[in-house]
């Protein structure tokens, strides 16, 4: 498990089964539908007691999947009203705004956005929606190449904030990255470049790592409960296992702002 924010959601998953006497399998996709499907029709011959899917598929195969499914299911970080499962996700809207909004007041509107795989439905989907919808209407210089895609890792948030930098127009003031990951590749990207943080370009991140406070500066992040979550999805699977007569939900758990110190006022 390379993703450090998925090991927090895990830890929550685990202490729930462990309270409970439970055991819990974990197994990864690399985002590959095919290897996605096998690995559901593996665990639904295993009989386990329940599903959690972080699932890359928007497409009907899955759909089906859900709909056949025997076993209680939640979706994690997708809703789908129409499917018979329940769902929990963060309100990432309120979570890209709270970030865009932090670095408005401090008068920033020259913001780059440090993407990953976004579709419009998922959790850095709606993120990337509320960056476009707010800075591209205060900020008459914004330009399309200042969404750059970083792939969800360090070296690759290092390299799209270099190619930022490497445009022919006005340079950013900050950077909106789509995880803490991706914004820790940034600063190292603009500490290479000679660039201080925050007197020149501020950064945010996104999912609040425990040891983000180590840092130096440390990470001004948004924090969306990673192990609350997984708590809140193991419970939910257990009750469900339980009762399964009730009527499916969508749990939303609200994100926070933990401002540090890679946020200050824009360079003017």
């Amino acid at each position: 498990m390379t993703n450090p924010f998925f090991a927090e959601v895990m830890a929550g998953v685990e202490e729930v089964a462990f309270e409970k006497d439970f055991g819990v399998l974990f197994s990864f996709t690399e985002r590959k539908k095919e290897k996605e499907l096998r690995i559901l029709e593996d665990f639904t011959r295993r009989n386990v007691e329940g599903l959690i899917l972080l699932s890359v598929q928007e497409d009907a195969s899955l759909e089906d999947f859900v709909s056949s499914c025997h076993i209680p299911l939640m979706l994690f970080q997708r809703f789908r009203p129409a499917w018979p499962c329940d769902s929990l996700c963060t309100d990432d809207r309120h979570g890209g705004s709270l970030a865009l909004d932090h670095l408005l007041a401090l008068g920033h509107r020259r913001i780059a956005f440090l993407s990953g795989h976004t579709q419009p439905s998922n959790s850095a989907g709606l993120r990337e929606a509320v960056y476009r919808e707010k800075v591209s209407q205060l900020d008459p210089q914004w330009s399309e190449a200042w969404v750059a895609d970083a792939n969800y890792t360090f070296e690759g948030g290092y390299a799209a904030t270099l190619r930022v930098l490497g445009l022919q127009s006005p340079r950013p003031t900050a950077f909106v990255a789509i995880s803490d990951r991706v914004a820790l590749g940034c600063l190292a990207a603009l500490r290479q470049a000679g660039i201080s943080v925050p007197e020149e370009i501020s950064v945010v991140g996104y999912d609040n790592l425990s040891w983000l406070d180590y840092g130096n500066p440390p990470l001004t992040s948004v924090d969306h409960q990673a192990r609350e979550q997984g708590r809140r999805m193991a419970e939910r699977i257990l009750l469900r296992g339980k009762k399964n007569d009730l009527p499916f939900e969508q749990i939303v758990l609200e994100p926070f702002l933990k401002v540090r110190g890679t946020t200050g006022p824009a360079l003017t």
